[in-house]
């Protein structure tokens, strides 16, 4: 599993990824960026300065040591 928090914009062209911005969620002091990788829908939340552009390809990285696995026939979660 993939948190929000979990997704960040790369820097200095560092990307892992490199999904399709389908749309904004500015609420407040963030910004929700729904984003698009083949037939994975992703949601990044990022700080309201500079967002990217909707339909336009956005680089971003994970924080991998937060990420979440799971048993796919128990759906229980994996211990780190």
């Amino acid at each position: 599993g993939i948190r929000p928090k979990h997704l960040s914009g790369a820097a200095d062209g560092a990307a892992m990824l490199t999904p399709t911005v389908t749309s904004l969620e500015p609420v407040g002091n963030e910004v929700f960026v729904n984003l698009q990788l083949g037939d994975t829908t992703l949601v990044a939340r990022l700080p309201p300065e500079n967002p990217p552009e909707a339909g336009r390809p956005v680089g971003m990285s994970l924080r991998g040591r937060e990420l979440l696995f799971f048993d796919p026939q128990s759906g229980r979660r994996l211990p780190a």
